[in-house]
């Protein structure tokens, strides 16, 4: 699953997850299983920016930027502290509560005067392997995507996801 966040100082991420058919995911990030799901994969001859992604950390404590003892050291000049490091596990860092999320992200620091999605602004076809459409898309605007889909992604599968009868979960049947 993919949904884009844009924060402000120029930090870009982008955040995927492991699992297509998370429920809580499906209702928080797909518009409540209107939505889709983009699954993508690694394109070594493409220096893919899917190679950066990593994965979230989950923990009960919230990361911090230094210790008091590092802070001592920097404030008095015998050390400086490693910001970027810092600033990447403060972004690679979630309590434990999402640990059902499965999150990896792809972190850039940028200006905070540049609001560009540098790393971001494009995939390549071969990186999108299928779109899973949520079980309450309209059926009509899933066949209009569809028939959209340019001659250089035929490869890209298609499914829509519909509930399980007498159970909690998804199924996802394969349209194209």
């Amino acid at each position: 699953m993919l949904h884009w966040l844009l924060a402000g100082g120029g930090l870009k991420i982008i955040c995927l997850t492991e699992k297509r058919d998370n429920l809580l995911m499906w209702s928080h990030y797909a518009a409540k299983h209107s939505g889709a799901v983009v699954r993508f994969r690694c394109v070594r001859e493409r220096d893919s920016v899917l190679l950066a992604a990593q994965p979230i950390n989950y923990t009960k404590t919230a990361p911090f930027i230094a210790t008091m003892d590092e802070w001592i050291r920097h404030l008095t000049g015998q050390q400086a502290l490693d910001y970027s490091a810092h600033a990447q596990r403060l972004v690679t860092t979630k309590s434990l509560e999402w640990k059902h999320e499965k999150e990896w992200r792809i972190i850039e620091f940028g200006r905070p005067d540049d609001n560009r999605l540098r790393l971001y602004d494009q995939f390549w076809p071969e990186e999108i392997e299928s779109v899973s459409f949520g079980c309450r898309s309209d059926p009509k605007e899933v066949e209009l995507i569809v028939a959209a889909i340019p001659p250089e992604m035929a490869h890209v599968e298609v499914f829509v996801a519909t509930k399980r009868d007498w159970q909690y979960g998804l199924d996802f049947r394969r349209i194209k």
